[in-house]
């Protein structure tokens, strides 16, 4: 069977060629297009989402509207109808973006970054969200000078970063491992009483933003803080719709 030209408007409500075995266009699929098909489980026909029944066995390729006959139709046919899926997604989320960014620029033009609309509630991050960046070791050595300079206590810096040290134990046989886990918190290198060997240390840091943002309103601390900051491009921004009181 040639290969199929890419799909037009004029294709997708052309009649099937003579080729084209187990396929035909259900012109009322097109019109009531819905992303998900299901196969049909009753004895005589499919259910599909909001679409007409058809025949057992066959399917409604959603980006042409096509029904395909499971049995007849070719295996060519039935990947043809997966590459059609995967450009139908590339174009929705295209479209998607395209219609996100828009909205984003009318929530810009306002000030205003979550709104309603009917039932809707429309939201998306400021136009500085995600911008500003604390990498964790520079954080880390401001920190340490602040704590120094007696500016903050370490219990303050805490809340700004949080320092872990993750280890890897290797537990002998004979020792119940599950009981050593649950008595290990806040226990230190003799753990429950038995000797284990520490195979692996791992120190983490994590910037807490709400601890950054309190330890800002002390005095002295902010050049610092600036210091550890990092200014970068902000993510793509995207809006995120809620319908309220609908189903």
């Amino acid at each position: 069977m040639p290969s199929r030209k890419p799909l037009t408007e004029k294709k997708l409500w052309a009649p099937p060629v003579p080729d084209d075995h187990g396929v035909e266009l259900d012109a009322a699929a097109i019109a009531r297009f819905r992303s998900k098909v299901a196969v049909g489980e009753g004895p005589d026909a499919c259910r599909m989402n909001g679409l007409p029944a058809v025949a057992k066995h066959t399917v409604v390729n959603p980006s042409t509207g096509e029904i395909i006959n499971l049995h007849d139709a070719s295996t060519e046919r039935l990947a043809q109808a997966v590459a059609d899926l995967r450009e139908l997604r590339t174009a929705l989320a295209e479209f998607e973006g395209t219609i996100s960014d828009a909205m984003v620029a009318r929530l810009d033009a306002d000030a205003r970054w979550t709104q309603r609309f009917g039932p809707y509630e429309i939201s998306a991050p400021s136009p500085t969200a995600g911008s500003e960046t604390y990498p964790p070791d520079m954080l880390e050595t401001q920190l340490g000078l602040l704590i120094a300079n007696r500016t903050i206590t370490p219990e303050a810096a805490s809340g700004a970063c949080k320092r872990q040290l993750v280890l890897t134990l290797e537990v002998p046989w004979g020792v119940d491992i599950h009981a050593l886990a649950g008595n290990a918190k806040g226990v230190r290198f003799h753990i429950a009483g038995s000797d284990v060997h520490v195979s692996k240390a791992e120190a983490v840091l994590k910037a807490v933003a709400a601890g950054i943002a309190a330890l800002r309103k002390v005095p002295g601390t902010r050049n610092a803080l600036d210091a550890a900051r990092v200014e970068g491009a902000p993510p793509a921004r995207r809006v995120k719709i809620t319908a309220k009181g609908r189903k």
